[in-house]
Parts: structure tokens; sequence; C-alpha cells
């Protein structure tokens, strides 16, 4: 919601401090990848996806979303 509402560093504090709570949560790795990509952070990005990857193997999403953020990073 924050980052739609033009506020990506906010998004981005929340989503890291969200994490620091509980850094099972696949689906906030996603999202702060996304935000990262957003603002050209593609290896921090790369980061995120991979390890919304290692803890569900099975989300697609994430899957797509490391293959992008690798080809913009230069991988």
């Amino acid at each position: 919601m924050l980052k739609a509402t033009g506020q990506p560093t906010e998004a981005r504090r929340r989503l890291e401090h969200s994490l620091t709570l509980d850094p099972s949560m696949f689906l906030a790795h996603q999202v702060l990848g996304d935000l990262l990509c957003d603002v050209g952070e593609f290896d921090a990005a790369v980061a995120q996806y991979g390890e919304a990857l290692r803890l569900r193997p099975d989300f697609k999403a994430a899957e797509q979303s490391l293959s992008v953020a690798r080809s913009l990073a230069g991988r």
C-alpha cells in the first residue's frame, strides 16, 4: 500500500522490520524484492526473491521475479 502511494522508503522500512520479526514470511520477501527492483537495487532484489523461493520452493511468482531481477542485474 505504501509503495503504491509513493512512499517506497517507508514501505521498505516496514517490510524489513516485519522480516526481522518473522523472517519466514515468504510473501514479504517477494514484495520487498519487487520494491527493490522498482528502485534499481537488483542484486538486493535477487537475494529477496531467492529467500522467498528457499522458504516456498513452489512459489512461481518469486521464480519469475528472480529471473527478471537476475537479468536486470546482468547475471
